[in-house]
């Protein structure tokens, strides 16, 4: 029973830290984006 509750809090803990991660790649992926289209539009006008 222990084992079980102790794997349960360590698969939750990756899939935090894991999640955790995959925000932060997804927010600078954003803001690179969010930079292109600025210099897009920049270069433009």
């Amino acid at each position: 029973m222990i084992l079980f509750f102790a794997y349960g809090y360590i698969s939750e803990l990756i899939e935090t830290v894991s999640s955790r991660s995959n925000q932060r790649k997804e927010t600078q992926g954003k803001e690179k984006e969010k930079k292109a289209t600025l210099w897009v539009a920049y270069s433009k006008s």
